[in-house]
């Protein structure tokens, strides 16, 4: 279990992280080019898994922000739908983001490096989705404290870039964040985009303190921070990260007491080809072809509950089994077409166990395994432990609805 402090890691964790670092790449250079790169490895391991720890705790900050605003919204007496469903929406989405930002973390560990999804994406598109993701700090709580923020957001067409909308959107709400941070009395943040010969520029500008010279050449580094026990230093650190991944440039302009700009520069795409946006809250889907008999193997009840609600609405006969054992015991007394099953299943046999039995009695079964460590798993040897199909969590309910779509239409399912 990962233990998540505030937002980021403790400051006694970053001195031992940083020290191991530094007393293994001392033994590298005394043992060898091979021991040196393991020890450039184990600190760039260590630096991302800081990175993972301050992207998922401002991800979980999202999703308590807005699971407690559309509570209390559903709490008035004439709740406004569309506000809640927006909220369960983005709620979603960071749920999501989490998540992938722990498989980003699990294929450094398996491949020792980071490549982010790359697609031709909307720069305005990113920016005003950051805008909306981060709207309870800088719009709700600081209209409750009486210090109300503005956020303006002003883009012109054609600011196309290529490579992750997530890793980007990642860095413009850490600069949202700190533009928040800089504005205790409230005040105007102002998000731009435009394009500049053949790159896109993007600016994030505040109204608020500036950064006085002397910080201004550190609030880039690792782990500097002006906030005391309550920053990390890792959000502008993750920032130029994002930024260097996607070929692009960061600078600070800033004066004390006239505010702040934060000024991204990237390479322009030759071209974009608008597309629309995938919602993470979907109209209902069509019924399928036929029902089918699932099994839903989960130790975990809430999940398993999930899970059995969304095939079971769905027209599918669903049966929970909470371990490997009970899961065997179902399918000595009824056929199944389609097992969903995690892969930590208690002290019991787990998923692996489970696929292994069913690929040797049952191997007209269809085995789905469903883990948070789906990143790290080899989709060919997957298969050839009885395994068709790897989700990995947290996991969209259309991803189980389309498993089991497809396997009732008698289509290829792997």
């Amino acid at each position: 279990m990962l233990l998540l402090r505030r937002r980021g890691v403790r400051a006694s964790d970053r001195w031992h992280m940083t020290s191991a670092t530094n007393i293994v790449a001392r033994n590298g250079s005394a043992a060898g080019e091979h021991s040196l790169g393991h020890g450039e490895r184990l600190r760039a391991l260590g630096e991302r898994a800081s990175g993972i720890a301050h992207d998922l705790n401002q991800s979980l900050a999202l999703i308590t922000g807005y699971s407690e605003i559309a509570y209390q919204e559903l709490n008035q007496p004439v709740p406004d739908i569309t506000r809640v469903r927006e909220m369960v929406e983005i709620t979603a989405r960071a749920a999501l983001e989490g998540g992938e930002a722990l498989r980003g973390l699990l294929s450094f560990v398996s491949t020792q490096q980071v490549t982010p999804e790359a697609e031709r994406m909307d720069a305005g598109a990113v920016l005003q989705e950051a805008a909306r993701l981060t709207a309870p700090r800088w719009r709700d709580a600081s209209q409750a404290e009486g210090h109300p923020i503005e956020l303006e957001v002003d883009v012109e067409p054609g600011c196309a870039l290529n490579g992750s909308p997530a890793a980007l959107r990642e860095a413009i709400t850490n600069l949202i964040f700190n533009a928040v941070d800089a504005l205790p009395g409230g005040g105007t943040i102002r998000l731009t985009a435009c394009v500049e010969g053949d790159q896109v520029v993007i600016e994030v500008r505040d109204s608020g303190t500036g950064i006085s010279r002397d910080v201004q050449s550190r609030v880039f580094d690792p782990f500097f921070t002006t906030k005391g026990e309550h920053g990390t230093g890792l959000g502008l650190s993750q920032v130029t990260a994002i930024v260097k991944r996607h070929g692009g440039t960061i600078e600070l302009r800033s004066t004390p007491r006239h505010g702040t700009t934060f000024r991204l520069k990237f390479p322009r795409a030759a071209a974009f080809a608008r597309r629309s946006t995938d919602r993470v809250v979907q109209a209902a889907p069509a019924a399928p072809a036929r029902r089918i008999r699932i099994l839903v193997v989960e130790d975990e009840r809430q999940l398993a509950r999930m899970a059995s609600l969304v095939l079971t609405q769905h027209g599918h006969d669903v049966v929970v089994s909470p371990s490997g054992e009970d899961a065997l015991d179902q399918l000595e007394q009824t056929r199944f077409e389609l097992i969903v099953s995690d892969l930590g299943l208690g002290s019991g046999k787990n998923g692996w166990d489970l696929a292994h039995v069913v690929r040797t009695r049952w191997p007209e079964t269809h085995f789905v395994l469903v883990t948070g460590w789906g990143a790290a798993i080899n989709l060919k040897d997957a298969q050839s432990r009885g395994v068709h199909e790897v989700i990995n969590k947290p996991y969209r309910i259309a991803d189980l609805r389309q498993v089991a779509d497809r396997l009732a239409a008698g289509g290829d399912t792997g």
